[in-house]
């Protein structure tokens, strides 16, 4: 226990050195609570419903169809697309749904523990306990000041520690969203509609080398396994092995993160959903480090890596608005996945085209055991349907569980 607790304080010195950035995609406007005064959490989750309810009001006037609306986002917004997968009022709103790289291992807060965070907010913004109004009178500016002074705090009542790296967020257990993802997912509790499910091959590699500015020791990589993992510690320790020859073990962290938090939950919560009874589902893996290496600025690391939202510039075809150039065989990857997005967005099958004057796209088959659970393999020269990614390594992670870092 001693090691443990020195362990602990080891992750959490390294986590605080990492909310500074991990926290510039969640605000605390939309997710504090305080339980009181309308104030109790989730408002940037219902803010999207509203959006939602535009959409499917509205849409007509624009030509489009209401009975035809596709939800997709990637990271918070894949998250994002989950919960509404997983909340009531959220079901007549869309009809289908594409969800990439979803950290799903990533804990949510339950009230209790949302509602301590948000104590902490209004202590650094000098204000009494639950006093809305004079939160209120704070500027933006002040507010996110403070959100990222609370959101180094671990608090007592939820002793996860990987919550530091999305501190404000949705909170779980209310009618709005009863439960996170994985256990809806588990205990049936889900809306059954077509879906695409995928991630990147070094999905943990900006994570990690964000959080870890310098080389990690293989002590320091031990002892951050052993706060992570606990009693199962020993186990992980076996499978993803430190070399002590090693001077700097990132690149074994980023592939624990990547497996864990990315490939091997993905896997599980998907299978889990055909299971269920998903109507379709059609699983991806990216696998493809673009060659405008420039575009990742001051993230050097991750340039000739496959890092988190590598795939964006391809789903939206867009690196040419910022300058950049796409290899021929980047602007073939590019073209198969704008149109089998849009494909599935009109139709709900990836592979109906909208149009018959090209046909070349590869069939890429629906994600089932009948099919060995075959996944589209994005990546260059060409894509290609396979079946087991990674299977000895998420039948490991399967038997270990994807609990042991959740919030409870």
């Amino acid at each position: 226990m001693v090691l443990l607790r020195e362990a602990d304080k080891v992750f959490e010195s390294h986590l605080q050195q990492c909310w500074r950035i991990t926290l510039k995609d969640v605000r605390a406007l939309g997710f504090a609570v305080f339980g009181e005064d309308g104030v109790d959490g989730n408002l940037g989750f219902i803010d999207q419903q509203f959006a939602l309810q535009f959409v499917r009001d509205n849409i007509g006037n624009f030509g489009g169809d209401s009975d035809k609306v596709t939800l997709f986002g990637q990271s918070a917004g894949a998250q994002s697309v989950s919960l509404h997968l997983v909340s009531n009022s959220s079901n007549h709103l869309f009809h289908r749904a594409i969800i990439q790289s979803n950290p799903f291992t990533l804990p949510f807060r339950k009230h209790t523990s949302a509602l301590y965070l948000s104590d902490y907010l209004a202590l650094y913004l000098l204000c009494p306990l639950r006093d809305v109004a004079c939160m209120r009178s704070c500027t933006a500016d002040e507010i996110v000041k403070a959100q990222i002074k609370a959101a180094s705090k671990i608090l007592p009542d939820a002793y996860h520690l990987l919550q530091l790296f999305e501190a404000w967020g949705p909170t779980v257990g209310g009618d709005l969203i009863p439960l996170s993802p994985m256990d809806a997912v588990r205990q049936g509790m889900f809306q059954h509609k077509p879906l695409i499910v995928g991630s990147l091959t070094e999905e943990g590699r900006l994570f990690v080398y964000e959080a870890f500015s310098s080389r990690v020791s293989v002590l320091e990589s031990v002892e951050l396994l052993l706060a992570l993992f606990r009693q199962d510690a020993y186990r992980v320790l076996l499978r993803y092995v430190p070399d002590p020859l090693e001077a700097d073990h990132r690149n074994l962290l980023a592939r624990l993160l990547t497996d864990y938090a990315f490939t091997c939950s993905t896997r599980n919560i998907t299978r889990e959903m055909v299971k269920q009874g998903v109507p379709v589902l059609y699983s991806y893996m990216f696998d493809h480090a673009f060659s405008f290496k420039d575009a990742w600025g001051n993230f050097s690391f991750c340039r000739g890596h496959v890092c988190h939202s590598s795939d964006l510039p391809f789903v939206f075809h867009d690196a040419t608005l910022a300058g950049y150039k796409y290899t021929n065989y980047e602007l073939n990857l590019a073209d198969d996945m704008v149109k089998y997005w849009a494909n599935f967005a009109h139709s709900g099958d990836p592979n109906q085209q909208l149009s018959n004057k090209s046909n070349y796209l590869t069939k890429w088959l629906p994600y089932t055991s009948a099919d060995e659970w075959a996944y589209m393999h994005f990546k260059t020269p060409w894509s290609k349907v396979e079946t087991d990614f990674q299977e000895r390594i998420c039948d490991f992670w399967d038997t270990i569980g994807y609990e042991s870092i959740r919030l409870c």
